[in-house]
């Protein structure tokens, strides 16, 4: 390759004005770290939609549907092993907080193949490198990801016939690659049509279901890294024992859990022991423990402290003001016209500035922040 054509085109000469960030350089990559397979998945997905735009609106023979179906399928696929090969790193990061329950499952199914034994790990570790198996890979997200969490459950059933559609079709990365297989079996011979509107859209649902199990799976592991739950149960598992127990009221001599007890060991398979250490996790999350009827106290803030942020704010805006703008309206049907006045704006800006400064002089930074959880919308 000429030099000069290699280095304005691929390292961001200034002949071009269209340079594009690869490797571990720009805002997507984590320092000294690999790009996320999304990334790249994304690339691969939306470079698929494009082909497919650009085969409709072409009159060229070079870009013809017949030409551009097979990149086309190709990035689909690709973008799909990508997709199940970033899931299954996110539930490695999630396993480690459910090693009981993943050796008890392995345990299970070594009870029914004692040849399996010494064989399996209690959450397989794969070569991202050499494993290109789609059916393989879904294989495995099936059946560890409800193990993991059971709100997976709900997810898989929804993604199972697209993904099984393209490992059917293009099980290894090859059907779209080449003409032909190594031993000369001509690929898609049994395949002689395909339909380039219902690829686009099974193809667009499919990754908005697995832009969703992103946000689920990213939500999970923010979750796992700062809750507690006893070892054989998830964070979704607590969530809905806590449920159970908001059904019940305090009694004089006979708390909720001593009420909910039987109830919840019966339904969840849980010991004497385990519903304890259940009870115990529950009581001291902030977020479920209304279930038990327990007033979290502020941990930083007195009242002293909370007296010196009203008295600041009502300064800031007055009683009647504040009542004034956070008053809903008694008529549904009422139109509101939003006229916006700029000056007023900006003063209000100022003003809250000064709010900030006042409360941030005389209280720690543990004060304003758990105040500023438990009212966001005062400063």
């Amino acid at each position: 390759m000429n030099p000069r054509i290699e280095n304005d085109t691929f390292s961001g000469g200034e002949t071009t004005h269209l340079n594009a960030t690869v490797g571990n350089n720009g805002s997507f990559a984590p320092e000294g770290e690999a790009r996320s397979n999304t990334d790249y998945a994304l690339g691969f997905s939306s470079a698929a939609l494009e082909l497919i735009r650009s085969a409709k609106e072409s009159s060229q023979l070079r870009t013809h549907l017949d030409f551009l179906v097979y990149p086309i399928c190709f990035n689909m696929r690709h973008a799909v092993e990508l997709r199940l090969k970033k899931w299954w790193k996110d539930l490695g990061i999630l396993a480690s907080k459910r090693e009981v329950k993943l050796k008890q499952h392995r345990d299970a199914k070594v009870a029914k193949d004692r040849s399996l034994r010494g064989k399996l790990e209690p959450f397989p570790t794969i070569d991202e490198a050499s494993t290109h198996d789609l059916s393989k890979l879904w294989n495995l997200v099936t059946e560890y990801a409800p193990v993991i969490d059971s709100r997976f459950s709900k997810l898989l059933p929804l993604l199972d016939p697209y993904i099984q559609d393209i490992a059917d079709i293009d099980p290894t990365g090859q059907t779209f690659r080449y003409p032909a297989s190594n031993d000369s079996q001509v690929h898609l011979a049994e395949t002689p049509l395909i339909s380039i509107r219902i690829l686009e859209l099974r193809f667009t649902m499919l990754f908005k279901l697995f832009d969703f199990q992103d946000q689920i799976t990213q939500d999970m592991k923010y979750e796992y890294s700062w809750v507690d739950t006893p070892n054989q149960l998830s964070y979704h598992d607590l969530q809905s024992i806590s449920l159970v127990l908001a059904e019940y009221e305090d009694k004089e001599g006979e708390p909720i859990a001593v009420q909910a007890k039987e109830v919840v060991r019966d339904k969840y398979g849980l010991s004497a022991s385990l519903y304890s250490k259940t009870v115990f996790a529950i009581k001291y999350n902030h977020y479920l423990n209304h279930s038990l009827n327990i007033i979290n106290k502020p941990k930083h803030l007195s009242e002293e402290a909370i007296g010196v942020i009203f008295e600041a704010y009502f300064d800031y805006k007055p009683e009647d003001e504040y009542r004034t703008d956070y008053k809903f309206s008694e008529t549904e049907d009422e139109i509101r016209i939003y006229k916006p006045d700029f000056e007023k704006m900006i003063q209000d800006i100022k003003k809250r500035g000064k709010l900030r400064e006042r409360i941030s002089r005389c209280l720690t930074r543990e004060q304003v922040a758990e105040f500023t959880a438990e009212f966001p919308h005062l400063i």
